[in-house]
């Protein structure tokens, strides 16, 4: 049977391996949401300027709607670009640790629960044994005041 402290070892191993998976898949997302935005940015200052002005000048539609169109594309690119980045699942690694987790902190639960009551038995026998060794002292010292 593993130990208490060998499982609380292992269940804060699991939960620093857990802890690595989760920060590396967190900077990853924020490195790639950085570089996507940047060139977002320079992309669209380009591309709105240049549809703009096609939309003005070649669609003869006027400024309002020019402007309504590029906008309304812009939210498809929000709209997709988000649903990217939220889409990110747990990786094997933090899967993995997560599963070590919930294993070791279980058996930690268990080997408590086992210790507890070990404890609560051989106490209860010691206080038991206790009790019958004190009136047995007693019994004694009475035999032993009325034999002399």
């Amino acid at each position: 049977m593993i130990r208490p402290a060998e499982l609380a070892r292992t269940a804060a191993q699991a939960e620093i391996a857990l802890l690595r998976a989760q920060l590396f898949r967190s900077l990853r997302r924020a490195v790639y949401a950085g570089i996507a935005l940047l060139f977002g940015l320079f992309s669209l200052a380009f591309l709105h300027v240049a549809a703009f002005e096609w939309l003005r000048q070649y669609r003869t539609l006027g400024p309002v709607w020019a402007a309504l169109i590029v906008m309304a594309t812009d939210a498809v690119f929000v709209i997709v670009g988000g649903l990217l980045a939220a889409g990110a699942a747990p990786g094997l690694a933090e899967q993995t640790a997560l599963e070590r987790r919930r294993h070791a902190t279980e058996n930690l639960r268990q080997s408590l629960t086992v210790s507890a009551l070990r404890e609560a038995v051989v106490g209860t026998l010691l206080e038991r044994v206790r009790a019958l060794v004190h009136a047995g002292a007693v019994k004694f010292r009475r035999l032993r005041g009325e034999l002399h």
